[in-house]
């Protein structure tokens, strides 16, 4: 009876081995349907363990030391003022500062992958025509407007790896937007900072008339 039982426990260890030497084994040398399976199989599982209750949610959230901020930084609101005492853009447009590309842009197919390029990204200001005779009551995405200031590629991590990533992140960005038909316009700082780097209004303002030009000719 001792002896079953030892060879019992040999079997399953055995076995057990055995996994654990295919596991490395596939990890090895098939790593590309193994990583898959473990990033559409067994990941998902880990971070839905992970996941707080509603009761944790509430926790964290009494617990937490908030408060509101500025959505945009001092230039950010300077070009937003500049924008909105426009006539030409008023008069027509809604100008919506800091708007999640997912909360104007619609995956047909929606396919998760392609979701997962722009979820995560912003625009600084996008102009929504208004359509609001005849109970209408709609604002069609017309035109998004970038500010690639002192700051775009980062003020506390300037490396190259980073500004890299930032230039890649505009070009997606370009790329979605063109594919969708927004017109996309850039303002850059050094059109229009003074010497001390800072928003020469003068210049802003000579920038938005160049793009309101633009818009009306689209």
């Amino acid at each position: 009876m001792f002896e079953l039982v030892i060879i019992t426990c040999a079997f399953i260890g055995f076995i057990v081995v055995l996994q654990l030497v295919g596991r490395v084994f596939r990890w090895i040398f098939y790593p590309k349907p193994y990583k898959r399976y473990y990033k559409n199989f067994y990941q998902p599982q880990i971070q839905e363990s992970q996941k707080l209750s509603f009761a944790d949610k509430l926790n964290l959230v009494e617990n937490a030391n908030l408060k509101a901020k500025n959505p945009l930084n001092y230039q950010e609101v300077q070009i937003f003022k500049a924008l909105i005492f426009e006539k030409s853009l008023k008069d027509n447009f809604s100008i919506l500062p800091q708007v999640a590309m997912r909360a104007f842009i619609h995956d047909i197919q929606n396919d998760n992958e392609v979701w997962k390029t722009y979820s995560n990204s912003y625009v600084d200001f996008l102009l929504a025509k208004r359509d609001f005779k005849y109970n209408k009551d709609i604002l069609t995405p017309f035109a998004v407007i970038e500010f690639h200031g002192s700051g775009h590629y980062g003020v506390d991590n300037s490396s190259d790896e980073h500004m890299q990533s930032v230039k890649n992140n505009d070009e997606i960005k370009a790329q979605i937007l063109n594919k969708i038909g927004i017109k996309l316009f850039i303002i850059k700082g050094e059109q229009i900072y003074d010497e001390s780097n800072r928003i020469d209004i003068h210049k802003l303002k000579a920038e938005i008339a160049k793009i309101v030009q633009n818009i009306y000719q689209c």
